[in-house]
């Protein structure tokens, strides 16, 4: 029980992986639960409550800190990116292409917020940093994430940019207006008495909408017979790929946050805020782009979460073996 209270988020997530396999048509677009409008008010709800928990505020003191922001923001979308790209690489000469496919997503969506803030604290990290790189890259990652996608999946003749303006459209409409008006309303809610009696119960609001949406997403690549052409042979080389994978990003963080002289508390800030994955804006992100897209009809939404879906817990695992070694 202890372990199923520490690991909730993660058991969660294979019980309604294995729901979506067993009851695939409860997750169909238009099946009794409707996930084809429900995911995508799902996706708004998330970010409004993203908008409402986001400390701009505490942003100010960390400005000045720029050696530390561009080390962290270069290794959030350049290095740890080209690393996922090279397993994408690697996948595809192993005709894996479709899991190659989840691992150029990965490579674009940015950091964490929650899990970065409460390990770099956990550890003695620079906190008002930590703050100021995963809110940047959050937000950065809204308007980056929908380009990064046309850019890498483009079909029928290469790179179609004139997809990037509908949409940005489209993505602003269920993120970013959704952040910008929990962001408007923080000041007026956030002292209520109603608001921080519930400010609990929204971290497992926040979970429960993301394990609908992998529900959704995974349910639908049944339904489609996009597992079909997946080996098992296949995902024994994504898990191990993965796992490098989080190693590699997790370990060149640290080793040139000590070449470029960071001290030990913005070496701890880097090492959590550089080199993790959100599945919680991940995921929304993807039914956001996805969702009645037909440019890429061609792109089945649960496989594209798949290596994500490895990273979260892997990440987890690696930064809470890492606190207990920068503890002592």
């Amino acid at each position: 029980m202890s372990f199923l209270r520490k690991n909730l988020f993660v058991c969660g997530i294979i019980t309604v992986l294995l729901l979506a396999w067993l009851f695939p048509g409860l997750g169909a677009k238009d099946g009794i639960l409707k996930t084809g409008l429900t995911t995508k008010l799902g996706v708004m709800v998330i970010f409004f409550l993203q908008g409402t928990t986001l400390r701009t505020r505490q942003l100010a003191s960390s400005l000045g800190n720029l050696k530390l922001h561009s080390f962290v923001l270069g290794w959030i979308f350049i290095f740890s990116a080209l690393i996922h790209l090279a397993m994408a690489w690697l996948l595809h000469s192993l005709s894996m292409d479709v899991l190659a496919q989840g691992f150029i997503y990965l490579a674009l969506i940015p950091t964490t917020i929650t899990s970065a803030i409460i390990f770099t604290s956990a550890a003695n990290g620079n906190i008002p940093a930590s703050i100021f790189n995963t809110t940047v890259s959050n937000v950065a990652g809204v308007f980056w994430v929908p380009f990064g996608f046309v850019l890498f999946f483009s079909s029928n003749g290469g790179v179609q940019l004139q997809l990037v303006g509908p949409l940005l459209f489209k993505v602003s409409q269920l993120i970013l207006l959704p952040l910008i008006a929990g962001q408007i309303l923080r000041p007026f809610i956030r002292e209520k008495k109603w608001f921080q009696s519930i400010s609990p119960k929204l971290k497992i609001l926040n979970h429960g909408i993301i394990l609908f949406i992998v529900f959704s997403s995974f349910s639908q690549s049944f339904l489609s017979n996009a597992w079909e052409g997946i080996q098992p042979q296949s995902l024994i080389v994504l898990i191990l790929l993965t796992s490098l994978t989080v190693v590699i990003v997790h370990g060149g963080v640290w080793k040139s946050s000590g070449w470029i002289g960071l001290n030990r508390e913005d070496r701890i800030t880097a090492l959590y805020c550089g080199s993790q994955k959100t599945l919680a804006a991940g995921a929304p992100m993807a039914v956001a782009i996805l969702a009645g897209s037909q440019q890429f009809n061609q792109i089945n939404q649960g496989l594209l979460l798949l290596p994500l879906l490895c990273y979260h817990p892997m990440q987890l695992l690696l930064a809470a073996i890492v606190l207990k070694r920068l503890e002592k």
